[in-house]
């Protein structure tokens, strides 16, 4: 006889967003994560017009897992970090792989972190973690209600730790998550809600 009891997934897809000065923020989860970490992390920065990372920032990623720039198209692998490329609004299909969107102008740079938690909930449901960092105006909250609309979870930053307090009080205020923590304990969160 079949049982009754839907079959649940592991948490296993991590979605960051914040701003473009929140890079420096996301190495220093990303370098606390183990090396042996199975989760698929997909990043969403701001980035105001004009604004680009340092060219050093993605060279020097010290992570134990391998990060890059996401390519359109590209097929997810456990136990890797793909990071939106400058001027791209990224998203994922149903079939696994990365969509990239050009955003040249930045006229949709405000809405790049929604847009990847977004996409995330409606193909993943409750696999998905969502962690909204330091960052400016309300990018993040719509797409942090979606994933717990989902049964995913969300983690926020804790804003008296934030460098740009607005991100993560909008998500306070908009989505109650399930965690709020300062910068160095979000790596431990992390591991936490994706056993």
């Amino acid at each position: 006889m079949l049982s009754s009891t839907p079959v649940t997934r592991p948490r296993d897809i991590v979605v960051v967003g914040g701003s473009v000065e929140a890079l420096s923020d996301l190495v220093r989860i990303t370098i606390a994560l183990p090396k042996d970490y199975l989760s698929v992390v997909l990043v969403a920065l701001q980035r105001p017009p004009g604004k680009q990372p340092r060219a050093e920032s993605i060279a020097q990623f010290r992570s134990p897992l391998p990060a890059d720039y996401a390519v359109d198209g590209e097929a997810l692998e456990r136990g890797r970090v793909y990071i939106a490329p400058p001027n791209k609004l990224m998203s994922v299909s149903a079939k696994d792989t990365i969509s990239l969107q050009d955003d040249a102008t930045g006229k949709m740079a405000g809405e790049a972190v929604d847009r990847l938690f977004i996409s995330a909930a409606a193909v993943y449901g409750n696999r998905v973690v969502g962690v909204v960092l330091s960052g400016v105006g309300t990018d993040g909250t719509e797409g942090l209600k979606a994933i717990h609309a989902a049964g995913g979870l969300g983690i926020v930053q804790s804003p008296a730790d934030a460098s740009h307090r607005e991100m993560p009080v909008s998500a306070i205020l908009g989505d109650h998550p399930d965690m709020i923590a300062i910068l160095d304990d979000i790596p431990k969160a992390i591991l936490q809600l994706t056993k």
